[in-house]
């Protein structure tokens, strides 16, 4: 084991420039890293060392989901805290992240003084027109100046959006559908590769056809070639058998590799993935203490940035995962896992109002409805108790 946690690290060593990490995967050595990481016993310092391996290889960096989460200001945190003390008197635990109503709270700021930019600037202009005797050419020009204060800004952006935005965007939404679940989903055009080819070349072909897409993007490269080799079948099983501190880190692996990749994405529906992750939930056995919580609020975070799928407008590009959170709602979950479920789908809706679209397409607000019939409020709560 020495020898090869020594091996591991020499391994990672050299893969710091991309060329290297391609010749890496020319010989096959992703493949040996994830049979030692299979191999190894659970929590074993080996096991460890694969995983961390791995994660090199694809630059997992704790904490990188949650950056610009301090940028909320303290009042901001104190009142969204408060708020939630308030619910768990109800024994319910519904939370708000401060960064998340923070950052939508700035796209409003913005977006009310463009308006008022624009109607300011429109005011003045038809004041300066009130002279003209051509009313029409001044009633035009306002609406010029109108549409530039929008100018820009796509139809999504602003609030509240227009039917051609909603329209649009239940358009994208089908066609992603579709993608994932329609009669072509898996076809060998969008997905298929050829599992006889040798490391060597299998390699090769991954890079032709990311530069063919115009998609040379060294970490989707990376992602696809680790992932194809067998990762992701990998790292499930791991989930299914690690503790609670490693299937953090084997989720955080697994995020990143699904991350705007389409072929890993359903590699990890097609594995059951999204069964072992809901089954994480079932190896808590004290849902009070501040680990499980901890770890229950982990989760979620992963699973939201597995739903937003890099999308810098946070919209939904994950329909697997943003399913898999409204099924937990009224699941026979323990109720912590339940409300967390349901601040994740809030949470959504405040980072963009279009996410509505997706909700609404994977049956989500039956399952809110049939989640709120579940919930069973405690019969001993009293006045004086909720002041």
């Amino acid at each position: 084991p020495e020898a090869k946690t020594i091996a591991l690290r020499m391994i990672a060593s050299m893969s710091r420039s991309m060329e290297n990490r391609l010749e890496i995967a020319r010989l096959d050595g992703y493949r040996k890293v994830l049979r030692v990481l299979a191999e190894g016993e659970d929590g074993s310092a080996l096991g460890r060392e694969a995983l961390r391996t791995l994660q090199h290889f694809l630059e997992v960096q704790e904490g990188e989901a949650a950056a610009g989460g301090d940028d909320a200001p303290p009042r901001l945190k104190s009142a969204l805290a408060q708020a939630a003390s308030t619910t768990q008197k109800f024994g319910l635990n519904f939370t708000v992240s401060p960064s998340v109503v923070w950052s939508t709270t700035k796209i409003a700021v913005a977006e009310a003084s463009k308006y008022l930019s624009s109607t300011s600037e429109a005011a003045s202009h038809e004041t300066e027109e009130e002279g003209e005797e051509d009313t029409g050419l001044s009633h035009r020009t306002s609406e010029g100046l109108s549409d530039a204060g929008h100018s820009g800004m796509h139809e999504w952006e602003k609030f509240p959006p227009s039917h051609k935005a909603v329209a649009g965007r239940i358009e994208d939404i089908e066609l992603l559908y579709n993608e994932i679940y329609g009669s072509n989903a898996g076809d060998d055009e969008l997905y298929g590769i050829d599992t006889n080819l040798t490391p060597r070349a299998f390699t090769e072909a991954i890079a032709n056809e990311h530069a063919a897409q115009g998609e040379m993007q060294y970490d989707n490269l990376m992602k696809e070639i680790i992932g194809v080799q067998g990762a992701l079948k990998t790292l499930v099983m791991k989930l299914g058998e690690a503790a609670q501190d490693v299937q953090l880190d084997v989720f955080a692996t697994i995020t990143k590799l699904m991350e705007k990749s389409r072929r890993n994405q359903r590699e990890f529906r097609d594995v059951d993935g999204y069964l072992f992750v809901q089954q994480m939930f079932s190896g808590i056995s004290d849902y009070s203490s501040d680990a499980s919580k901890l770890f229950v609020k982990d989760v979620f975070g992963m699973l939201q940035t597995i739903i937003v799928d890099g999308s810098k407008e946070k919209l939904v590009g994950n329909l697997d995962a943003l399913e898999l959170v409204l099924r937990l709602i009224p699941s026979d979950c323990n109720l912590e896992v339940r409300s967390r479920a349901v601040t994740s789908v809030l949470e959504l809706l405040i980072m963009h109002p279009m996410n509505v679209v997706s909700v609404r397409r994977v049956a989500g607000f039956d399952k809110l409805l049939q989640g709120l019939t579940n919930i069973t409020v405690p019969l001993t709560l009293d006045r004086a108790s909720l002041q």
